[in-house]
């Protein structure tokens, strides 16, 4: 039996993770090229530059093990949290009931998801499109997480003009949420890409956006 074929999401978040990985070590270590890197995330792991294991993991081509995840995690904190951040989880499945969406609003960090969601209320808060915008405006990746969760919830709901502008606010962020995000510089082609096919599933959403 042929290997599993590995998702576009699959290839992202291992991307982001070892690109997170790189970019706190250039500043915490100054490296100033990826050997230097291998060099200093080898230390006391038994492999050698030559082993290429993060070559792999630069391109998406494996997922870091547990043990690797750990690993980095003692010498750069908090990069697990990117591997393991809820964005990943959302391609799993399909966001298509109202419970499934607030199942994922509520893995958010509680500031954020007070943003959208009151607690034990059990749905979104509704929102004006001006504190929608503002939300976005932060440029984190959690706040565009609330914002695509928006999304799915307006979608199951048929509330269009929701979906329709947060799919919206979406795309017209993404530069700046790039810029905030450098580890998700080339990540996002996948991971964007995964997102607007999901979001320009009909045509009324493609044509708000393009008007």
């Amino acid at each position: 039996m042929g290997r599993k074929k590995r998702s576009k999401i699959e290839y992202a978040r291992t991307i982001a993770w070892y690109d997170f990985v790189l970019y706190k070590a250039q500043e915490l270590w100054k490296c100033h090229s990826e050997y230097q890197f291998y060099k200093q995330i080898y230390q006391d792991t038994g492999y050698d530059v030559s082993d290429n294991i993060f070559k792999k993991y630069k391109f998406g081509l494996s997922s870091p093990s547990k043990a690797w995840l750990l690993y980095a995690e003692r010498k750069i904190q908090t990069s697990r949290l990117i591997f393991e951040h809820p964005i990943w989880s959302y391609f799993d499945s399909e966001l298509n009931t109202q419970e499934s969406i607030v199942e994922k609003m509520c893995q958010l960090p509680i500031e954020t998801r007070e943003l959208i969601i009151e607690d034990n209320f059990g749905a979104p808060t509704p929102t004006s499109y001006d504190f929608l915008t503002q939300v976005i405006s932060t440029h984190t990746v959690d706040n565009l997480c609330a914002i695509y969760l928006l999304y799915c919830w307006g979608e199951v709901t048929n509330n269009q003009d929701l979906s329709n502008f947060c799919a919206y606010l979406i795309l017209n962020n993404l530069e700046k949420i790039l810029s905030k995000n450098p580890h998700l510089r080339r990540a996002h082609i996948f991971l964007f890409d995964e997102m607007c096919a999901r979001m320009f599933k009909n045509l009324s959403s493609i044509n708000f956006i393009l008007l």
